[in-house]
């Protein structure tokens, strides 16, 4: 008699997407609207493992295919510059993603948006200031 093993309820780490991403419509609907009207901004909080990420990703994949989406996890940061340097380069990639040939493009803006962050640290730190919190 063969035993056949049923498939898990719920996935644990990596990306979840459908058939285990569920039950989270009105709150899907509700990003990807202000996302594409730029109405507002939100903050999602919950405990770990809550499926945050999985909901950002997916409001991420239904409005990258009319605007540049980028998905920048905060997860380690220690400051504004880390910040910074994680969104520049979320948006340059999600650039090239999505139109293709901009190595060169992409070289040139990573330069431009990382030196007045890098060169602002430098001349506070020569004055005893920060922008560390």
């Amino acid at each position: 008699m063969a035993t056949e093993k049923a498939a898990p309820a719920f996935k644990v780490g990596g990306r979840i997407e459908p058939p285990y991403f569920v039950d989270r419509e009105e709150e899907l609907s509700q990003l990807v609207h202000d996302a594409r009207t730029l109405s507002q901004s939100n903050v999602v909080i919950a405990p770990r493992r809550f499926g945050k990420t999985a909901l950002l990703r997916a409001v991420e994949a239904q409005v990258s295919r009319e605007m540049l989406a980028a998905y920048v996890s905060c997860l380690g940061m220690l400051g504004a510059v880390d910040f910074h340097d994680r969104l520049v380069e979320a948006v340059l990639s999600a650039f090239v993603a999505k139109h293709g040939k901009a190595r060169r493009l992409l070289a040139t803006w990573r330069d431009v948006l990382r030196k007045p962050v890098v060169g602002m640290r430098e001349i506070l730190e020569e004055i005893g200031g920060s922008i560390e919190g």
